[in-house]
């Protein structure tokens, strides 16, 4: 445990994550002197050069390991969101070719009757069905990979804020984190905020509502879709309706991706901001775990 002085009055104890939130808050500085009972320091040490020791306490490499882990999965989430809408508008362009050939079946012009119009038909329909399962894919690792970054915010989060831990039990309640989204993220953006001494706006509240809204709703379109496609009564006219359908689902998907990328962005540039003080950041770490 740590004491520091601040106005010659001997403040503490303190833990380690305590005495580097403390420095970033500006309740302390490099100046301030500090001493460490267990450690039995020979005398009292000016934060500065010792900051550096303090980072490589175990409470703190693990904090900067859920740092680093929330970086990391930030890049890997915000990758497959991107591929995600590139699959999407590959989808709506292949939706809209079967929406013009199935036009053309159902005016009955000569064209259509025609084998070389079948078959042009089908293998539409197969590349289709193939960007179908190429987004359905895509959309699991992006939900995979929600879990794993909601893992690192919520670790950092339950750390960082006694708000936080009001809310949730432990640092384990990200795997609650799909039955209470929109709760969940709105602790973690009030947190990040909290960590840079802001609160979240009404905007930004409207914005995660929007986040968690868009993605329900594309849920629960491409959930009825699939409910169309596989009814025993489904014949060229339903079949033209699923398409149209489904372009209206792909654009919600791609708004709500697009908003998904913007809010783990913000999230993650907040609280990477608000340890940058913290032995230099993110990506460096600390002492010599941070040139590893």
């Amino acid at each position: 445990m740590y004491y520091y002085l601040k106005d010659k009055t001997r403040i503490g104890p303190v833990g380690a994550g305590r005495i580097l939130e403390l420095y970033e808050a500006g309740v302390i500085g490099d100046s301030t002197l500090v001493w460490n009972e267990k450690e039995e320091w020979a005398k009292w040490r000016r934060f500065e050069n010792c900051r550096a020791e303090i980072c490589e306490t175990p409470k703190v490499r693990r904090h900067l390991g859920h740092l680093r882990g929330l970086a990391r999965n930030t890049m890997f989430f915000r990758a497959f969101l991107v591929s995600a809408i590139a699959v999407m508008g590959l989808q709506i362009f292949y939706i809209a070719r079967n929406y013009g050939l199935l036009l053309e079946y159902l005016d009955g012009s000569a064209a259509a009757e025609g084998d070389e119009f079948k078959i042009s038909i089908a293998a539409a329909v197969r590349t289709l069905s193939f960007v179908n399962f190429m987004l359905m894919a895509v959309l699991a690792v992006c939900l995979f990979r929600c879990f794993k970054w909601a893992k690192h915010a919520v670790r950092i989060c339950y750390a960082s804020s006694k708000n936080f831990q009001l809310l949730f039990s432990s640092g384990n309640s990200y795997r609650w984190f799909f039955l209470q989204p929109f709760k969940m993220l709105r602790a973690i953006f009030a947190t990040a905020s909290e960590m840079r001494g802001k609160s979240p706006a009404f905007g930004d509240k409207f914005f995660l509502f929007s986040v968690c809204a868009l993605t329900f709703a594309y849920a629960a379109m491409l959930a009825v879709n699939a409910f169309i496609w596989k009814s025993s009564q489904m014949d060229l006219s339903t079949a033209k309706l699923s398409y149209c359908y489904l372009v209206y689902a792909s654009a919600v998907g791609i708004c709500a991706t697009v908003l998904w990328i913007v809010c783990i962005s913000k999230i993650f540039s907040m609280i990477a901001g608000s340890r940058e003080r913290q032995g230099g950041g993110i990506f460096r770490g600390s002492g010599a775990s941070a040139r590893r």
